[in-house]
């Protein structure tokens, strides 16, 4: 008997989205996923990664075949993006034979890499981790890629947390009460990110996925992050 998956890809109103198949309480675990890949840091105060680690991940991909041949399954940018000519010139310099090897041109792999760059989270250490442990954790490690969870949409007063672990599955967890057929909604910013106003809020998205956030809290005719709560 085949156990019904807890969530679902559909289209949104932002490309595709996360929609819950089922009721979900505060506190419940919505989704454990493997990653389908795992790379040194792409994003953040410096990049880490390599065109060597980059290759050796997808070698190491038990679904690399599938990710290669229809990376259009992630969202990987706009043709004006500025991260997809950084990423074709990252290509044009490096010394791979990762074509080769596996058989997709240099213009399937900068999709790939496109893929990661916009969908991947990132590993903690990161993603608010450091707002509870500012001591230990300065800065992620890795940058890891899932196949469902990557799907989820950002927003600023999110109904799902993500925890994302260097080693292990990453986990969706509930944080308030979620209806069958209702968007699964996640942060792609860290705690202290999500108390800056709107403005910060909608330039980091833009800066770092080329969005700008629209999300309820940003759309709202009162700046939460710029008010007090009146004492009685």
């Amino acid at each position: 008997m085949t156990t019904a998956s807890p969530v679902r890809v559909a289209s949104s109103a932002h490309g595709d989205g996360l929609f819950a198949s089922r009721d979900f309480s505060e506190g419940d675990q919505i989704l454990l996923e493997p990653p389908l890949i795992k790379v040194p840091r792409m994003s953040g105060e410096r990049r880490d990664a390599t065109y060597d680690d980059v290759r050796a991940a997808l070698l190491s991909c038990d679904d690399c075949h599938r990710l290669l041949q229809d990376p259009g399954i992630f969202f990987s940018g706009s043709a004006s993006s500025c991260l997809v000519s950084e990423c074709q010139s990252w290509a044009a310099e490096a010394n791979w034979d990762l074509c080769g090897q596996i058989g997709y041109d240099r213009s399937v792999i900068v999709q790939s890499l496109l893929s990661l760059t916009f969908n991947a989270y990132a590993s903690q250490p990161g993603n608010g981790y450091d707002v509870m442990y500012p001591l230990i954790a300065k800065v992620h490690r890795y940058d890891l890629l899932y196949r469902i969870m990557a799907k989820a949409n950002h927003c600023c007063a999110p109904n799902t947390s993500v925890t994302v672990p260097e080693e292990g599955p990453g986990e969706l967890t509930c944080l308030r009460p979620i209806q069958a057929g209702e968007e699964i909604l996640v942060s792609y910013m860290g705690l202290r990110m999500l108390a800056k106003p709107v403005g910060l809020r909608q330039r980091y998205c833009y800066d770092n996925w080329e969005f700008l956030c629209s999300c309820p809290r940003c759309t709202a005719d009162v700046d939460d992050a710029r008010c007090f709560s009146c004492p009685e």
